[in-house]
């Protein structure tokens, strides 16, 4: 019997990402296309231009086809994931009719004064969510003349869904910006909600759990693809979501951290228990019935990329001579550095935190020991010590106790980086042997969406393989504990007038 294959996607913010992976979790081939910069249409605004990432994922399927030695008959599924809350608006003949509005957007805060402010004692664990996050109610109070020609209302996975299929369906494990009832994983029983949010019950796709089989492919996406027409596409999760089942964070207690565009820290539970003060998101997790809590930093490593455009333009061709990456050459500056970087600390606030709205990037601390090397480690020590006051807040809300801690995303490739998230959240961190755990999470879920295996828990079992923990040491604890209580979280609550005046004398420019 030949060997089965199963295709998963993985459509981010700045690439689309193809791999096809056997079905012990072995990964045969891998492509990707990047995708061009988000446009920023104005201060805090991020859009891919209209109709790219579906350009995108087709280019990474050609690539990774080309680069696959087995027989395209031999594979099974598609698992498709994507990243998540994006607003994708399609008109009655399916056309995009605005650029695909990023989950980085911050538009959405245009919709308080339109919508009033939320009274101080309010305990709503929608107040953001619903109906203030809606971008399409954004798009109903200052852009009315397109807000009238939208028929659907998708994702990037409920498009893709549709582009594949030619169903209108989303999974339940990527549910931020829709108004379904997620306690109880189903619509709600009346519009109410979905009206708050500017939409029509008719504009929604389909929800479904995630591991759902949801049809094959169509004929033109199978030649457009170029794979067999009818082909399985199962609908997984979001991206988080995806990396938690593709690092076997699947169970109570179990804890994952991604070191991706977006950095999020999130804990697996049974037990519906969404932030009542924003201080953390509730997402159906890609394990059908449970729930991931994440506390995240939006620029999280894509600070590290923007670093290394900024500062590290200029060794591209050493990197080249060397036969190593720039980031590598970025983690030996970095990893002889102490603990606390000699006194040099940042805050991470590229993009203002919903509740710290005039905050501000900030280095703290130079004097004349610091270069390069500092700096970079310092904002890899400000993303990690940010995530750690999310965990704890969610921690005090949620009070699940955390039993295992697993890191992925591009971030976790560096030794000296996984040494820090040890030493900041003092437990043992376990790193995957296959970094590209989001793809695999995708396909495991493609695996028991078309029965290889019986339940996602087999499909752990079966196609995950971890490396050895990293140890906390407990000096660099002490020095990062003070670090967080003694100066990060003091930062805002004195530097916020200050940032106030700065943002009235230096308004962001108008585009």
């Amino acid at each position: 019997m030949s060997e089965k294959y199963i295709i998963s996607t993985d459509s981010g913010t700045q690439s689309t990402r193809v791999m096809i992976f056997d079905t012990h979790g072995k990964k045969i081939v891998s492509a990707k296309a990047s995708h061009s910069p988000l446009i920023s249409p104005d201060f805090n605004w991020f859009e891919h231009p209209k109709g790219e990432l579906w350009a995108k994922m087709v280019e990474a399927f050609h690539a990774c086809l080309k680069e696959f030695k087995g027989d395209v008959k031999d594979i099974v599924a598609i698992g498709l994931g994507t990243q998540r809350a994006c607003n994708i608006y399609l008109d009655k003949e399916g056309n995009e009719i605005y650029n695909t509005i990023s989950w980085m957007d911050q538009r959405w805060w245009g919709n308080v004064p339109k919508i009033g402010e939320l009274p101080p004692d309010a305990k709503n664990p929608y107040h953001y969510f619903y109906p203030y996050y809606s971008l399409v109610n954004f798009m109903k109070f200052y852009v009315p003349e397109l807000y009238e020609k939208i028929d659907k209302v998708l994702n990037v996975s409920a498009f893709c869904c549709w582009k594949m299929t030619g169903k209108f369906c989303e999974t339940y494990g990527n549910n931020l910006r829709y108004p379904w009832d997620l306690e109880h994983f189903k619509p709600y029983d009346t519009d109410a909600e979905i009206t708050a949010m500017g939409m029509k019950p008719s504009q929604l796709p389909e929800p479904v759990m995630p591991g759902t089989k949801v049809g094959g492919l169509s004929a033109a996406a199978a030649k457009e693809l170029g794979l067999p027409e009818g082909l399985p596409v199962v609908l997984t999760a979001g991206d988080k979501q995806n990396e938690m089942v593709g690092a076997g964070a699947i169970n109570e207690g179990n804890a994952y951290m991604t070191l991706g565009t977006l950095c999020g820290y999130d804990v697996v539970s049974k037990k519906w228990a969404p932030s009542l003060e924003n201080h953390f998101m509730t997402y159906g997790a890609g394990n059908p019935g449970f729930f991931n809590y994440e506390a995240s930093i939006q620029m999280g490593m894509s600070l590290v990329t923007w670093f290394k455009d900024q500062f590290y333009y200029g060794f591209k061709e050493e990197a080249a001579k060397q036969g190593v990456s720039i980031e590598s050459i970025m983690d030996k500056e970095a990893e002889h550095i102490p603990a606390g970087c000699d006194g040099l600390f940042v805050m991470p606030d590229w993009i203002p935190d919903s509740t710290r709205p005039a905050s501000k990037g900030m280095f703290l601390g130079y004097d004349s020991r610091h270069g390069r090397g500092h700096m970079f480690r310092a904002l890899v020590e400000g993303i990690v010590q940010q995530l750690k006051l999310g965990f704890d807040i969610m921690d005090k809300e949620v009070q699940v106790p955390v039993s295992s801690l697993y890191i992925g995303g591009g971030g976790s490739k560096a030794d000296f980086i996984a040494q820090i998230v040890a030493d900041v959240f003092n437990l043992p961190v376990q790193r995957l042997n296959e970094s590209e755990n989001c793809s695999l999470g995708a396909a495991m879920l493609a695996a028991v969406g078309v029965g290889v295996y019986p339940d996602v828990p087999v499909a752990v079992k079966a196609m995950i393989g971890t490396s050895d923990p990293f140890t906390p040491n407990a000096a660099n604890n002490k020095v990062y504990k003070e670090l967080r209580d003694d100066v990060m979280l003091k930062i805002y609550p004195a530097m916020e007038p200050v940032l106030k005046r700065l943002a009235e004398i230096c308004p962001p420019a108008a585009k």
